[in-house]
């Protein structure tokens, strides 16, 4: 069996010889949260934070290039 304690090779036994990681619950907000939220925000700042979590959620940022994430935070910072 291929297990940790006794690993074999990919041609011996088919699959990963490591223990089962969990993940965490999706952070994703669900759309009816996210439009109440940006309904109920008064203020621009307010909006762009909403905007920005949501979008970083799903992974807008990750390949942005160079220079963007401090503008992003340089307008968030901003009253």
């Amino acid at each position: 069996m291929n297990t940790q304690n006794n690993p074999q090779t990919i041609f011996d036994t088919p699959g990963l010889c490591c223990s089962l990681m969990k993940l965490e619950p999706n952070p994703i907000t669900p759309a009816n949260q996210f439009h109440a939220a940006l309904l109920a925000a008064t203020t621009k700042r307010e909006i762009v934070d909403i905007m920005y979590k949501q979008l970083s959620t799903q992974g807008a940022f990750s390949d942005m290039p160079d220079g963007l994430f401090d503008k992003l935070q340089k307008v968030r910072g901003q009253n």
